[in-house]
C-alpha cells in the first residue's frame, strides 16, 4: 500500500509517497521556482491540475495524465470579455489575478474559484490534448 500527498510550495511541487514500510519518499520538484497555489489530485484515474501564480506572467494552469511524471500546460481561467451596449471599443476581459480553488466537475469539467472572485467552469478540461485548451 502507498499513499501520496502534493505539496505546494512558493519554490515549486512536490510530491510525497509512503510506502506499505512506513518510509517516505519525495520527488524531484515539478516547476521548480514558480509558486504553486492549488493542486488538485486525479479523480478515478484522471488528470491532476497544478495552478501557479508567476506574477507579471499571472497565473498558468498544468495538468498531468502520469501523476506528474511530466505536466501539459493547458489554458487557464479566464473572465468573459464584458460589453456595454452602445460601447463596441469596451470588450475588455477583467483579469484572473490567482486562481486559489480548483475542483472536478461532472463530464470532465473543472470549477476553478478566482481572484478577484469567480468561479469559472472550463468545460472538457478532464480530457487531455494536444490543443492546450
Amino acid at each position: 500500500m502507498s499513499t501520496q500527498c502534493w505539496i505546494g510550495t512558493r519554490k515549486g511541487l512536490i510530491q510525497a509517497r509512503r510506502h506499505a514500510d512506513d518510509s517516505w519518499s519525495l520527488s524531484p520538484p515539478s516547476f521548480p521556482g514558480d509558486p504553486v497555489t492549488m493542486v488538485l489530485p486525479a479523480y478515478d484515474g484522471g488528470v491532476t491540475y497544478a495552478a501557479l501564480n508567476l506574477g507579471h506572467f499571472g497565473p498558468k494552469l498544468h495538468r498531468s495524465g502520469d501523476d506528474g511524471k511530466s505536466w501539459q500546460e493547458c489554458k487557464a481561467p479566464a473572465f468573459p470579455a464584458q460589453y456595454k451596449a452602445g460601447d463596441e471599443s469596451s470588450n475588455e476581459a477583467k483579469s484572473v489575478e490567482l486562481i486559489w480553488i480548483l475542483e472536478h466537475g461532472a463530464n470532465g469539467d473543472l470549477w476553478a474559484g478566482t481572484v478577484p472572485a469567480g468561479l469559472i467552469r472550463a468545460r472538457g478540461q478532464g480530457r487531455l490534448s494536444n490543443t492546450g485548451g
